[in-house]
This record gives C-alpha cells, sequence and structure tokens, in this order.
C-alpha cells in the first residue's frame, strides 16, 4: 500500500504543476491581447490621421476661397463617416 501511495505523490505535483503553468499562461495571453488591441487601435489612428490630412488638402486645393472653419468642418464630418463605417467608437 505504501508504495501505491508514494507513486501517487509525484503524478500529483506532476499535474499540479502543469494547471500552474496553464494559468500563469493564460494570464500572459490576455496581455498579449490587450497590447496587440492597443498596437491596433494606434496604427488605424495613424491610417485615420493620414487620410484626413490628405482629405483636408485636397479640399483646400478644389476649394480655395473657402473659409478654414469650412474646411474643418469637412475634415470633421468625414473623420466620422470613417468612424461610423468602420465601427470605431469616439
Amino acid at each position: 500500500m505504501r508504495k501505491g501511495s508514494v507513486a501517487i505523490v509525484p503524478l500529483f505535483i506532476a499535474i499540479m504543476m502543469i494547471l500552474w503553468f496553464m494559468m500563469t499562461m493564460g494570464q500572459e495571453n490576455d496581455q498579449l491581447h490587450k497590447i496587440n488591441n492597443i498596437e491596433n487601435l494606434q496604427r488605424t489612428q495613424e491610417r485615420l490621421l493620414y487620410s484626413a490630412i490628405k482629405k483636408k488638402y485636397e479640399l483646400q486645393k478644389a476649394n480655395p476661397d473657402k473659409s478654414e472653419s469650412w474646411v474643418d468642418s469637412k475634415v470633421n464630418e468625414y473623420i466620422q463617416q470613417i468612424m461610423k463605417r468602420n465601427n470605431i467608437d469616439d
């Protein structure tokens, strides 16, 4: 009986180590997902900023007689349209 119980202890320790490893790796995986989401958001913001600047330049070039506030309002509308189309929250 004693030899059987001695064999169970290392098996139990191995199972506990595997469970501990899975739990800690799960937390690291969540952290990596958070970092990935932040990086994706940053890239999306950069692309949106680039397209807004491009749109502003095109509007200024096409409408040189319009005021700066008019151009800014059109660019803001353009940004809102892109955000709405791509389901980006404010």
